[in-house]
């Protein structure tokens, strides 16, 4: 089942831990164990109940509890469920109407924090429960996966240690952002995500005994091979921390930098993913000089004011991630190695060198990056019409 190229516990570094900090810095500890066990449950519990099926389709959508995430996510893929991501927010009725979300026709499921549903909670938010309703058949909570009771106990045979996706099964679906005409539909197999996660293993350089940090839960096509896929394949030490706190947008931002300089320091975490630039932001602006190496994967976009405040912190390294649904997949931009950047000559959109032959890259005269992906063999160029230096 290892050398079968489908995304699956297989994947997951036996040895492995994830440590979850909750929001009152109290942590739940996962081990391979425990994880396998939640697969095997969310499996049985999709099957038996919702009569689960390869070919289904669903929506994994947690915010805050990071191991339901990830078993939940394992599970569909081991059952041939093709996920939904990039499942940007509505943010009024003509949004969770709109042809983005109707793309890819009706879903089977939606698997989701309960607090996402609840009026009193601050995670509730009107339209995006409009827009899930709308689209998806049946919407589960883990509150629904902590009271389940298993009608058949022999269908653990049948079903939580089977894999039913095969290497051409398609795993990730997004939907382009329909800049061009409509949104359109786009698909990743199983091969092709377990290629491309592999691939990051070696140039993220990521080893067994990093110490990691996924700032929070990732429901997004890039984010998968980038941020949790490549890392639970490769290091045995995880941790995930949420990011809520009450009150404003720059309250929210220092609590959470706090707490995360806290961890990196107190954990020796040596590798960040923190997958957005306002993230990336609340963690320099909230830190204190680093006395061990710490090294950071983001989103792209780096300015100047960040790199030296990466530089006033000792961070070591910057990888700049650039996520496209036109072709499903995020991709490496560029390095930055703050300690040693000249901020005279630094340039925030200049691509780094080429890594490897998974990619090609052209810009043509406006501009315009355009990618196709040889190390897959599709050869026809896409564009996401975003502007970089040559």
């Amino acid at each position: 089942m290892e050398d079968k190229p489908v995304l699956s516990r297989h994947l997951i570094l036996p040895d492995i831990s994830i440590r979850q900090v909750n929001s009152d810095n109290s942590v739940t500890s996962f081990d391979y164990k425990q994880i396998c066990e939640m697969i095997d449950f969310w499996k049985v519990l999709l099957w038996e109940k919702y009569n689960a099926r390869p070919g289904h389709k669903a929506v994994v959508e947690f915010n805050l509890t990071g191991v339901y995430y990830y078993s939940a996510v394992f599970a569909c893929w081991e059952l041939g469920i093709t996920t939904i991501v990039d499942w940007v927010h509505a943010k009024n009725k003509t949004q969770a109407h709109s042809k983005y979300f109707r793309t890819h026709g009706q879903i089977d499921y939606a698997i989701v924090y309960s607090e996402q549903f609840d009026p009193d909670s601050v995670f509730y938010h009107k339209y995006d429960c409009l827009r899930t309703e709308l689209n998806c058949n049946y919407v589960i909570t883990e509150k629904e996966f902590n009271d389940y009771e298993i009608k058949d106990p022999n269908i653990f045979n049948n079903v939580a240690h089977k894999i039913f996706a095969e290497p051409d099964t398609d795993a990730i679906w997004t939907a382009t952002s329909g800049s061009t005409f409509d949104p359109k539909q786009q698909k990743v197999t199983h091969k092709e995500t377990v290629l491309q996660a592999r691939r990051l293993v070696k140039h993220l350089e990521i080893q067994e005994d990093d110490n990691i940090l996924h700032n929070s839960n990732l429901h997004h096509g890039a984010s998968a091979c980038y941020h949790f896929l490549p890392s639970l394949i490769q290091s045995k030490n995880h941790f995930i921390m949420d990011i809520y706190y009450p009150g404003s947008l720059e309250e929210i931002g220092k609590g959470y930098g706090e707490r995360l300089y806290s961890l990196v320091k107190n954990e020796k975490i040596n590798r960040l993913f923190l997958y957005t630039p306002n993230l990336l932001n609340y963690f320099l602006l909230n830190s204190k000089p680093y006395s061990h190496r710490v090294d950071i994967t983001t989103l792209y976009y780096c300015p100047r004011k960040q790199i030296q405040l990466a530089k006033d912190k000792n961070v070591n390294l910057i990888k700049s991630v650039f996520g496209d649904t036109t072709i499903g997949y995020g991709f490496l931009v560029k390095s930055v190695f703050p300690m040693s950047e000249n901020l005279d000559t630094y340039e925030p959109s200049k691509i780094s060198a080429k890594l490897d032959d998974f990619f090609d890259f052209k810009i043509d005269e406006n501009k315009h990056l355009y990618i196709s992906i040889p190390g897959l063999g599709k050869t026809d160029w896409k564009t996401s019409k975003d502007c970089f230096e040559l």
